[in-house]
Parts: structure tokens; sequence; C-alpha cells
């Protein structure tokens, strides 16, 4: 017959597994994987990196995410490029690896201004969006599916 107590780290431990599935490196939130870096590179260099790790610069597509990187980025006090961008279309804001448009924004107040040609988007410190010229140096995060994950679960 089982403990209370070997009930209870069996179960501690599972928790901790399932936890960590994502690589070292990384965070998990929900069914995905994420790294934000400790480098800096412009816009085009990071969603490089990310394509190298496996990954993709990151699309925020529900405000749940958003808050969750908000509050991971407000943590650090740097400023990390996401894939959104008006490159191919002065105005037309898209995310670039799934060409599609943002469900929602959070600008910073009078963003987007393009000002100085801005055609890529960072995340400020405080968790909103600026408008920002794509060679500028910035930490980046990149996002990968949690691939332990159970599909349709």
């Amino acid at each position: 017959m089982y403990s209370l107590t070997g009930i209870t780290l069996l179960w501690i431990c599972f928790v901790r597994f399932a936890d960590a599935s994502c690589l070292d490196g990384w965070l998990k939130h929900g069914g995905t994987c994420y790294h934000f870096s400790s480098t800096q590179m412009d816009w085009s260099g990071a969603k490089v990196m990310c394509e190298a790790m496996t990954g993709q610069l990151v699309e925020i597509d529900t405000t749940d995410e958003n808050y969750y990187l908000g509050q991971h980025v407000k943590s650090t006090g740097r400023s990390y490029w996401i894939a959104l961008t008006d490159i191919t279309e002065e105005g037309i804001w898209m995310w670039m690896n799934s060409h599609t448009k943002p469900s929602f924004y959070t600008w910073e107040p009078n963003e987007p201004n393009n000002g100085g040609n801005e055609n890529c988007v960072d995340m400020h410190p405080n968790g909103l969006w600026n408008d920002a010229p794509c060679h500028v140096i910035h930490y980046f995060i990149c996002e990968k599916p949690d691939e332990t994950e159970i599909v349709g679960k």
C-alpha cells in the first residue's frame, strides 16, 4: 500500500517532469517553449538565429501570450525583437513567419510612428510594442512548440 508521502513525491516528480519538457534555456508556457536571448542582434539576424535553434522569432497570437512574454520582458528591463514587420508594405503590419495580420496590437502610445524608417517591432521593457529600424541591435524571443504536448489534449 502506498503512503501519502510516497504518492505526494510521485506527483511532484511527475509535475517537475511535465514542466521540464522544454530544452535548457527555454521556458514553457502553454504548449510553447520560449527562448529569451542573452545576446543581441539586428532583426534579421534574430530571425535567422531562432531558425538555427529550430524555432522562429516569436509571433504573439493571444493576449495571454502577450501578457506572459511582457512579464518576462519587464523582469529583464530589456527590449526584445518579435516577428512583426511592415517591411513588405508600409503601414501593413504582418507576422513574418505566418504572413498573417495580428489579431490585436499593444503599441506604446504614439506608436507605430515610422520615425526613421522603422519597419520591425520590438517589445519594450514595459511589455508594449514599438516600431524600430530593423538594423538596431536588440535581444530577441524565439518560440517553438513543446513537442511533448499531446495533440488534441
